[in-house]
Parts: C-alpha cells; sequence; structure tokens
C-alpha cells in the first residue's frame, strides 16, 4: 500500500493489506481442538529409559529445541502430553511469552511442560509449517507484545492464543511459502553447523598449538612460563555516576560490549567526563570481564581494534596491555586462562582482582614462535567470522522473504 491506496487484488483487513483471495483467520479456526495445556510436573535428570521433556527454557529465540540441558520426565500421565507432528507449542508466561516451536516426528519424544500451550493445527486448514514461518513475523511480535501489555506480568492463555488472527492463503501456497522458508533456514542450519564444526577445531588447535603439544614445523626452542604482570600491565576501568550518564561524550566499553570474543556496540553507554589517557583503549589492548553477577562471564575478554579505539571501559572491566598481544589474545580466549580465572574467583564476590590478574601465568614461546601461532589461529577467527557474517546475511534475506511471502506482497503461483 502507498500513499493509502490499496493495490488492485489486495484488500484491507484486520491484519494489513493481503491479496483478495487469501482470508484472515483465528488460530483457533484452524485447529483441530481447542489450545491444550502441558503437564505439571517436575523435571528429572536425563534418562534414555524416559521421555524427554520440553519446558520454556529449552526453546532457542528461533524456534528450535535446545538439547544441551535435556531433562526428563517421570511421571504416569507424561505420554499423555506427547507431542505429535505438526504440533506447536506456544510459552504462555513470563518474559518468553510468545516463544514457539513446530515438533516434527523425525526428533525424539517430547512431552510438553505446564507452561507451554500446545496448538494441533488442522492439515486441511493450515500448513504447520506456514503457521511456525507465521509466528516469528513482525505481525505476530506486535500482537504479542499488545497482548501482553495487559497486566504487569507478561502472559497469553490459550483463549487468547486461539483470538490470533492469521493471513491464510489457499493451502497450496502456504505450502510454496514454507517450503521457500524451509530451504532457506537449511541453508542457515548448514552453516551453523559448520561454524560449530571450525570452532570445535579451533578449540583444539589452541589446546595442541598454546601449550607446546604440538610445535610448529621448524620451532625447536624451549618456551618461558611467564606471569602476566612480568610482560604487561593491568589497568582498572573507569568509576562513574548515573548523572555522568549522557546521550553523547563517550563510550564505555562493558561486559555487554564483548560477544563472541569480538568487540560490538548494541548496548551502549556514554559517560560526559575528562578521561586519562591512560583509561583510553588502544590497538591491540586486551577488554577483559573482571568483575560481574553472573560467574560465567567472568574472563570473557577481546581485542581493542580501529574500531574500538580511544574509547574508555567501565570499572567491571580491566585492560591487560602488552607487546604481546597478538599471542596472548588467544592464550586469553583458552582453557588455560579460563581454568585459572575459576579458580582465583573470590569467595562471595564473583570477581578477579588486577593482583591475580598480574600472578596468572602463561606459557610464552619465543617471539617468532608466537608469531606464527598467532597467525595460524587468528586465520582460523577469520575464517569463522567470515562464515558468521554469511549466515548473518541469509538471516536477513529469510527476513526480507518472510516480510514480503507471508503478507502476500510478492505471490509464490
Amino acid at each position: 500500500m502507498q500513499d493509502g491506496v490499496i493495490p488492485d487484488g489486495y484488500k484491507l483487513t484486520e491484519v494489513g493489506v493481503i491479496p483478495c483471495d487469501w482470508e484472515v483467520k483465528r488460530l483457533g479456526d484452524c485447529l483441530y481442538k481447542n489450545p491444550d495445556y502441558g503437564i505439571n510436573a517436575a523435571a528429572v535428570p536425563y534418562s534414555s529409559n524416559l521421555p524427554v521433556y520440553i519446558r520454556i527454557t529449552d526453546i532457542s529465540e528461533d524456534g528450535h529445541f535446545l538439547p544441551q540441558h535435556k531433562a526428563s520426565i517421570n511421571h504416569s500421565d507424561a505420554l499423555k502430553y506427547s507431542l505429535e507432528e505438526g504440533d506447536i507449542v506456544f510459552a504462555r508466561t513470563g518474559a518468553s511469552t510468545g516463544k514457539s516451536y513446530l515438533y516434527s516426528s523425525s526428533n525424539e519424544k517430547l512431552i510438553f511442560a505446564g507452561f507451554l500451550i500446545r496448538a494441533k493445527a488442522n492439515n486441511s486448514i493450515i500448513s504447520p509449517h506456514f503457521l511456525r514461518y507465521f509466528v516469528q513475523t513482525h505481525i505476530y511480535w506486535n500482537w504479542v507484545s499488545m497482548m501482553s501489555m495487559r497486566s504487569g506480568q507478561p502472559g497469553i492463555n490459550g483463549n487468547e492464543y486461539a483470538s490470533l488472527h492469521i493471513p491464510l492463503p489457499p493451502l497450496p501456497e502456504q505450502k510454496r511459502i514454507a517450503k521457500a522458508l524451509s530451504d532457506i533456514d537449511e541453508l542457515i542450519t548448514a552453516l551453523d553447523k559448520l561454524i560449530t564444526k571450525k570452532r570445535y577445531l579451533k578449540q583444539g588447535a589452541m589446546q595442541q598449538l598454546l601449550t607446546g603439544k604440538t610445535r610448529l614445523p621448524g620451532f625447536t626452542g624451549a618456551w618461558e612460563m611467564s606471569k602476566l604482570g612480568e610482560i604487561g600491565n593491568c589497568i582498572i576501568g573507569l568509576t562513574y555516576k548515573p548523572e555522568d550518564v549522557s546521550e553523547g561524550g563517550i563510550l564505555v566499553l562493558r561486559s555487554s560490549n564483548i560477544q563472541d570474543n569480538n568487540i560490538c556496540f548494541n548496548d551502549n553507554v556514554f559517560v560526559d567526563l575528562s578521561i586519562s589517557e591512560k583509561l583510553k583503549t588502544r590497538i591491540g589492548d586486551i577488554l577483559l570481564c573482571v568483575r560481574n553477577g553472573s560467574k560465567e562471564l567472568i574472563g570473557k575478554s577481546a581485542l581493542i581494534d580501529e574500531k574500538s579505539q580511544n574509547l574508555t571501559f567501565g570499572a567491571f572491566m580491566s585492560i591487560y596491555r602488552t607487546q604481546y598481544y597478538y599471542f596472548i589474545i588467544h592464550v586469553f580466549q583458552s582453557n588455560f586462562i579460563k581454568r585459572q580465572v575459576q579458580n582465583n574467583l573470590g569467595a562471595t564476590i564473583n570477581q578477579i582482582t588486577n593482583k591475580d590478574l598480574k600472578c596468572f601465568i602463561i606459557p610464552l614461546p619465543p617471539l617468532p614462535e608466537q608469531k606464527a601461532i598467532a597467525k595460524i589461529l587468528t586465520q582460523m577467527d577469520e575464517e569463522i567470522e567470515a562464515l558468521e557474517k554469511k549466515r548473518d546475511k541469509y538471516k536477513k534475506i529469510k527476513q526480507g522473504m518472510m516480510s514480503v511471502l507471508l503478507t502476500g506482497r510478492i505471490r509464490l503461483m
């Protein structure tokens, strides 16, 4: 729709402008039965002799089952709550309200928990795969936000889910749309698997190369064990007050600005203060999280580059400044340093002090070997980063496809 004019062949509906041969139906009218709730039972440790339990926390933000922390259920009524081919479950309460997962019988048997609501799609009206993609759209998430605003605690019950309006093309077109989006999902999944494989390979290479278990050809000299305080400086970050925060000024790097060992700028805080040169980041500085409410975040690090230089960093962070940064950044991201971080965490506060950090011991090869090792590991990082950029590009393409295919702006006839 442009300038308020509805194009020929389209109509204005509750969900916006859609093709004239599409319908708008309530989700409840597209199901075999009313949405139902999962079993209210406690999870037990995973056992191959018991069914797998799926809870809100087992569903990713993009609608996949997360098997990393798999749990089971041991209850006499458990099998009554088994998911079947084409079932979609929705999170009904809390910050995850609206999150969804489409079950496939090619996966293991899953029992859905009480904080999930199941919708059994009527295949003669709606393709479960079409529904799966619709509930990833901005139309759907705007509806979730609106429904959740009615009270202080986010939540959507079964009757409310049944009232969701869905733009519905003819069934053959639904299937073509779902197939097109599924194809690009397969590309994204394949890239995710390749990225995971490359990360494991890098971890293995780090374990061998950074400890001297495997030596590169041409290198035979002895390594030294050095304390970080002997080969670099540890600098505590900036302390500032809430009233120092401003819309402009200088960016303060915090824990949230480190993602996947890289500096990112998605959650920025600026302060209007005069910052000493010592507290301004330089290319080659290693930014390190040294204090945080979450123990798992202590020790995460990233290298300061051209984009992140001349900034400052918060009091829960430290900078490690050394001429050997190109090698030591890889050591900081290895299990060798992570074990020392865990061994030095405070008993009551999740932190490592600069005094502790200076005493960390690392294996340090001669300079030429440092550079050779760093070159190999950096090349592996660059390969992973290139794959991540390719995957992210496909994700953006998918979002664009969803916005035009699921609204009928582009037809698959």
